[in-house]
């Protein structure tokens, strides 16, 4: 899909179908997709669109339109490290203009450094424009010693390009115009949680 011409998703299946192909190593540089329908994930498990090893790239419009009812129940031998809607979203990518409702992300993994996020567990150098999360994001990785979670209601973990920190000041080249209305979480002292990123954490 070009600009002008988009790849359009109307479907949980259609939505399902972009995770499986960028999971299976097609990062869609420089291609656009277009959200045209509010997507229902009630009753399915959601795999995120994007790994730690391979991430989405490309440009998602979400059209002001809302995915809800998302479920995702990472277990302990995924190879993956960062879960949400799009478990890596990773630069050029952007997502703009799109909304999360009801989001749920029940965790039995033990590892160390996980990011988890209703939208985007990682967000690496990729950017996220007029961002909602409109309903509640629900997030359980239980107390498991003195193992780090990055927990946030719409973004797990931002970083550079790179994959190096930012501070809560350069946030800003990240996201712009994104907002959590609830958020709940359980956790140990060890990680760290906030309303919109769990890091940096702004609060």
């Amino acid at each position: 899909g070009t600009a002008s011409d988009p790849y359009e998703i109307s479907s949980a299946e259609e939505l399902a179908l972009l995770a499986e192909n960028v999971n299976a190593g097609n990062s869609y540089s420089n291609t656009y997709f277009e959200l045209t329908a509010d997507i229902d994930l009630a009753g399915k498990e959601w795999t995120p669109i994007g790994s730690n090893d391979y991430s989405f790239n490309g440009t998602f419009d979400g059209g002001k339109h809302i995915v809800d009812n998302i479920s995702i129940y990472p277990k302990k031998k995924d190879g993956n490290s960062c879960y949400g809607l799009f478990g890596c979203l990773e630069s050029p990518g952007i997502i703009h203009d799109l909304f999360i409702g009801d989001c749920i992300i029940d965790s039995d993994r033990t590892h160390n450094g996980d990011s988890y996020g209703a939208l985007v567990g990682l967000l690496k150098g990729g950017k996220l424009e007029r961002c909602s999360v409109l309903g509640v994001t629900n997030v359980y990785v239980g107390a498991q010693g003195n193992m780090k979670y990055y927990i946030g209601g719409m973004v797990g973990e931002v970083t550079d390009s790179k994959g190096a920190d930012i501070t809560s000041e350069q946030l800003s080249n990240y996201m712009g115009n994104c907002t959590v209305r609830a958020f709940t979480t359980d956790f140990n002292k060890e990680s760290t949680v906030g309303l919109l990123t769990g890091k940096p954490k702004l609060d």
